[in-house]
């Protein structure tokens, strides 16, 4: 059999940069107020959903897999975020990713294969 971690790692690695750049690019498009504001009342604001997909990278990943002690509070991330703290979440979106990208970079042949289970999520 071929080995899956040539392939598989730079692949995931490249998504997230890519994933990365995007939320960047797409956030950059947006005013202060606009980033932290609901587009419909049944939605999210961009910002909430950036605090979201830090929540779970943080949590899947780096709790799950890197054991990093991140304890998650998901309702956290959809409450009203006050303006001015657009840049401190892009930052820590951004640190979450470098995380997931360290953590693919690292992985052996045998991790691609090993079971997980997340536990301690009320999703």
């Amino acid at each position: 059999m071929n080995s899956l971690t040539p392939v598989v790692g730079p692949g995931f690695v490249h998504y997230f940069e890519d994933f990365r750049q995007r939320v960047h690019s797409l956030s950059a498009k947006l005013s202060d107020d606009q980033y932290w504001a609901k587009p419909h009342p049944y939605g999210n604001s961009f910002g909430n959903l950036v605090l979201h997909l830090t929540g779970n990278l943080n949590y899947y990943i780096g709790t799950q897999i890197e054991e990093t002690g991140y304890c998650r509070n998901r309702e956290s991330e959809f409450e009203p975020v006050q303006r001015g703290n657009r840049l401190e979440s892009l930052a820590e979106f951004d640190q979450s990713v470098t995380m997931v990208i360290q953590s693919l970079l690292k992985q052996r042949e045998e991790d691609w294969s090993r079971n997980y289970n997340a536990v301690g999520v009320d999703d």
